[in-house]
């Protein structure tokens, strides 16, 4: 009897989400790496408050959004591999109060006759475990680009 062969690792499925927002691609841009507004929507949950962003938005920059979350702090960081405002941005990041390695994210924003679309791509992370916190940041990020645009 032969040992059955092993099998290669499968790697995480990731996460993909396409969102359309009445903002400019610019504005929705700017929203990325402006640590006043990055505050107000990035990975602050219902139990967290964001307590400092920090961010030097150039290619090989760092990036650390700091959550204080039932009372333990919570670091997500990471550093920007891609700016080409309005249009694409992407950066590694890191949080391992949630997961595991260093994951990547990748923003593509095309402007539309509304507003503007953006694609939205994370990988090195089990969908499961991003995608729901992704979406609620998402809807934070929708209210903060209306109330700016008011």
């Amino acid at each position: 009897m032969t040992d059955a062969p092993e099998l290669p690792e499968l790697e995480p499925e990731g996460v993909r989400l396409t969102r359309r927002f009445a903002a400019t691609a610019e504005d929705t841009f700017d929203a990325w790496v402006e640590p006043e507004v990055m505050k107000l929507w990035m990975f602050a949950g219902d139990s967290g408050q964001i307590v400092r962003v920090e961010n030097d938005p150039i290619v090989g920059g760092e990036l650390s959004i700091l959550e204080h979350r039932n009372g333990e702090d919570v670091d997500h960081y990471g550093a920007y591999l891609e700016l080409d405002r309005p249009t694409r941005l992407a950066f590694t990041l890191e949080v391992p109060w949630h997961f595991e390695g260093v994951t990547e994210v990748g923003v593509d924003i095309t402007p539309t006759a509304q507003g503007c679309e953006l694609q939205f791509a994370q990988d090195g992370v089990e969908r499961a475990t991003t995608e729901g916190d992704w979406l609620a940041m998402f809807d934070r990020l929708e209210e903060v680009l209306r109330e700016r645009q008011a």
